[in-house]
């Protein structure tokens, strides 16, 4: 999927706010490659599955198009997940996310990754679902029928 495709199937309120993220990275220099942008809860349960460290199906933010992974590329310098953290502080990548006030999964405590960035306020998730529900409400219905094992 190319980088325009990822940044359609974000959510529609919040898909500028990452067009603008990316063009401020790609002005300094770098080439992004958006490698992960809203997926299902199935493939976020597979990938759940293969690493119980990723977020478990219905709370990752890319299932509900609020969440890009990327890597960049400038010259010889390929900043993926495995790349150390002070390499991409260096590079300000963080910083221009810290600037759109999205969240850099580099500063997770419970699980570096470094190339996911998301737009859910930093926060305890009960607060994150309480904004899902007042905003998005079939959202939150979708979270509650895949809990109970509803099929859509």
């Amino acid at each position: 999927m190319a980088n325009k495709e990822h940044l359609e199937s974000l959510n529609q309120q919040k898909s500028q706010l990452f067009i603008n993220f990316v063009q401020e990275i790609e002005a300094l220099g770098w080439v992004v490659i958006i490698t992960q942008s809203y997926r299902s809860m199935s493939k976020q349960a597979e990938l759940h599955g293969l690493n119980p460290k990723n977020a478990a199906p219905g709370f990752s933010a890319h299932e509900y198009g609020f969440a890009i992974d990327i890597n960049a590329l400038k010259g010889d310098v390929h900043l993926k997940k495995s790349t150390k953290k002070q390499q991409w502080i260096d590079s300000g990548i963080p910083a221009i996310a810290k600037k759109y006030d999205l969240r850099w999964g580099g500063n997770f405590s419970n699980y570096y990754d470094p190339i996911h960035f998301d737009c859910v306020a930093a926060g305890d998730t009960a607060r994150w679902f309480n904004y899902l529900k007042k905003t998005y409400p079939i959202t939150y219905l979708h979270i509650y029928a895949n809990k109970i094992n509803w099929k859509f």
